[in-house]
């Protein structure tokens, strides 16, 4: 502990120093008017958002439409900004020769924004969506590079919306939480086509390198009917990087930390003409080091090798856009014991090893057709995946094998100023084939629906977005998806978000447990699992300031998830088996969180939040908390941009959690008097709960002309669960297990990069 709070002083008070040093230049400041045309007249927008170019240095309008922008601090020469409001045009306005108006002693920069046009929509990504109704955070490019972010597993440590953690010793794998439940109940998405799911449930957020992404909606609470009945908890959108950007030709990045793992990425773009454009997107990456820094011999972290690519394709014309592309990947892990290789025998006895292997291919398409009235538009989305995938832990063999096929219809149109349509239908494919230690577990889902959504906006006051969607589906039979958004502005820097949506699903029980059948557990599996079924409801205040010429804001979220069928998966019954069965009873997750975010000085941001959780599922016989979800956990997130450097810093906080509490045979429950001595078998099934603990990152970046070198280190204070696999020296006992994991296995960890941008 001492260790954690002496680097976490160090680091702040380095921090407040350079702050307090830059925050003694005087920095320029432009002043401006912003409104929309009316006639003749000229109305101010109260409440617009302006912008730097490519930075998060802005400001809003006050109530009569005026502003004060200071120049962000590593660029005193900026000289464009973009200029935002809900219902209208985005603008990108250069200062210098914007048109100017006196006003009093100040010269100001007037800005007339034009009302939107339903076809001519344009999102404009920042910390968070102001004019949604939905609860969104979105993460940009900046915020990405404030960390490695080698894969989406790896993009959330700078933010609080998304809990992520290990889950087991041996497969190096890594799942998220969302409003306290697993990740498997949020709707992971690529550019709103399915992307985490079914077979890739674990590990598919490995599958998207961090330097495609251009950007992360996280919704939170039930998303939009449009995308289908799967979102409970909330909505992960990753948008690509895509041949029509504003961004460089070509781009080329590399990593390398000191475990050995490497990554290279390659990026081209070419504009063919005024109506196609395509790009190319590469991924390599494979980890050749052997460690075992714990000495259990087992190793710490999996060697792999992973290729990655997509070819995709834009076109842009006067009736119609089209986006299309394919995607491949060959992903291969192994680990387990240290002396485990590719041809080492899998036969009980021998050396315990694990190997897990994917191959996937994947086509889409995006079609819109603008109708000859201005304010109508037809989308078709068509989307196809084969993905197959071989497993190994000790003598249990895995094959899986997943085909899906979606076809989504969405026809839109807006009646008058405030009202918007849309409506459609769809229908998908899912095919699983799977055979786990000889047992063959095969379903087939065949699914056909219809959708409405219908949209009313009051201008700078309310926007309300209610959704019906019906589904025919061969296994759960009529399912019937309702949503409701709504956000009321009580004033310009104060709104309120509320919502409320049922969604289902079906669990993958063996790829979405995998984590534990990294033991001696058997896997027992109920013969009639049903969908899930759950209601989410919940609300957002979010308050924008300014204090000292500052912006900051609050946001407290509130959410309830109430499952009426619910996937139990027990570890608490039997130590030696993982039982997964239908919930009979209750199960529900509260989930409260406030954060903060404020500009402490030019170029120095920070944010911080807390989280509580109280999730709890009938298991056996009693409604207990959910094990591994810490109750309270708060983190802290200090940026740092003066001229040509970057300095982040990020401070987590876990609070305890609960663990699993089935006795081993012949041994003592946990929290009993052991006599002194510390159980041979380890901590896991000695704790009732878990200690709590700090995780400390922190990245340098040196910004070049057309390229940057990054060094990082995470996990600063070197903290690591000990002795996180039960009877490592004995993988073939009855006790042996790697699941029971509640913080890092892997110590303090740098890392270093370069990225080359050439336009």
């Amino acid at each position: 502990m001492k260790s954690h709070i002496k680097t976490l002083f160090l680091t702040v008070v380095l921090l407040s120093s350079a702050s307090f040093i830059f925050a003694q230049q005087k920095v320029k400041t432009i002043h401006g008017y912003v409104a929309e045309q009316v006639g003749k007249e000229e109305h101010a927008l109260i409440g617009a958002s302006i912008m730097w170019l490519g930075t998060t240095v802005g400001t809003v309008t006050d109530t009569k439409g005026h502003f004060a922008l200071k120049y962000p601090a590593n660029d005193p020469k900026a000289h464009l900004i973009v200029v935002s409001f809900a219902g209208y045009k985005t603008d990108t306005v250069d200062i210098h020769k914007a048109h100017t108006h006196q006003h009093g002693k100040e010269t100001h920069i007037e800005i007339i924004l034009q009302p939107l046009e339903l076809r001519e929509v344009t999102v404009t990504a920042g910390k968070n969506d102001e004019f949604s109704p939905i609860r969104t955070d979105v993460l940009t490019v900046k915020d990405l590079r404030k960390a490695a972010c080698c894969n989406l597993s790896e993009s959330f440590e700078t933010q609080a919306s998304v809990d992520v953690s290990f889950s087991d010793a041996v497969s190096g794998a890594k799942q998220i939480h969302m409003l306290g439940l697993d990740g498997v109940y949020a709707q992971i998405s690529s550019e709103n086509l399915p992307a985490v799911r079914g077979l890739s449930a674990r590990s598919g957020m490995y599958f998207i390198p961090g330097t495609w992404v251009r950007s992360i909606d996280i919704s939170k609470g039930a998303g939009s009917v449009v995308n289908g009945y799967e979102s409970i908890t909330g909505q992960i959108n990753v948008e690509l990087v895509k041949p029509f950007e504003d961004t460089e030709r070509l781009f080329f990045n590399t990593y390398v930390n000191q475990f050995g793992r490497a990554e290279q990425n390659i990026h081209w773009r070419k504009k063919i003409n005024s109506k196609w454009a395509t790009a190319t997107l590469l991924h390599g990456s494979g980890q050749r080091f052997r460690e075992d820094f714990n000495e259990d011999g087992f190793l710490d972290a999996p060697q792999f090798s992973q290729l990655n690519g997509i070819s995709r394709w834009q076109y842009n014309g006067e009736k119609m856009e089209a986006q299309f592309g394919i995607k491949a990947l060959y992903d291969d892990k192994m680990g387990g014991q240290l002396d485990f290789r590719k041809n080492t025998p899998s036969v009980r006895g021998g050396i315990y090893g694990f190997r897990w292997e994917n191959q996937r291919t994947e086509f889409f398409s995006k079609t819109g057709f603008f109708l000859p009235k201005e304010t109508e538009s037809i989308g078709i989305i068509v989307n196809a995946s084969n993905h197959n995938v071989k497993g190994l832990w000790g003598d249990f063999r895995y094959n899986g094998r997943q085909q899906y096929l979606l076809f989504n219809s969405i026809y839109q149109n807006q009646f008058g100023d405030n009202h918007i349509l849309k409506a459609g239908v769809s229908a998908s494919m899912d095919n699983y084939d799977e055979t786990y230690n000889n047992t063959d577990r095969i379903r087939h889902e065949r699914t056909a629906g219809a959708f409405a959504e219908y949209s009313f906006t009051i201008p700078r006051k309310l926007v309300v977005v209610a959704g019906l969607r019906y589904d025919r589906h061969n296994l759960a039979g009529n399912v019937i998806t309702p949503r409701l958004h709504l956000k009321y502005d009580f004033s310009p820097l104060t709104s309120l978000r509320l919502s409320a949506g049922r969604g289902m699903r079906y669990a993958n029980p063996i790829a979405e447990n995998m984590g534990y059948l990294v033991s001696n557990r058997r896997l027992n599996i109920a013969d009639n699992l049903r969908a899930e079924f759950a209601w989410n409801m919940g609300g957002s205040l979010h308050q924008k300031f300014l204090i000292n010429n500052r912006n900051g804001s609050v946001t407290v979220d509130v959410f309830r998830t109430n499952f009426e069928n619910q996937t139990i998966v027990d570890l608490d019954s039997d130590p030696h088996q993982v039982q997964i069965y239908n919930l009979n009873g209750r199960s529900f997750a509260n989930s409260f969180q406030v954060q903060g975010e404020y500009e402490i000085a030019d170029g120095l941001s920070i944010t911080g939040a807390y989280k509580y959780y109280d999730v709890r599922a009938q298991i056996g016989n009693e409604l207990r908390q959910v094990p591994f979800i810490p109750q309270h956990r708060a983190m802290g997130n200090a940026a740092l941009d003066i001229k040509r450097w970057r300095f982040d810093l990020t401070v987590q906080w876990y609070g305890a959690k609960r663990l699993p509490i089935a006795p081993l045979v012949g041994m003592p429950m946990p929290g009993e008097d052991h006599g002194g001595h510390t159980p041979a078998l380890g901590a896991p099934y000695w704790r009732a709960y878990s200690p709590h603990y700090f995780l400390i990152n922190s990245q340098v970046t040196r910004v070049f002309r057309t390229w940057e070198v990054y060094l990082g280190m995470e996990n600063m204070g070197n903290f690591m669960q000990m002795h996180p696999i039960v009877q490592a020296d004995n993988p073939w006992g009855q006790h042996f297990d790697a699941g029971i994991i509640w913080a890092p296995i892997m110590g303090r960890m740098l890392y270093t990069g370069v990225r080359i941008m050439i336009d």
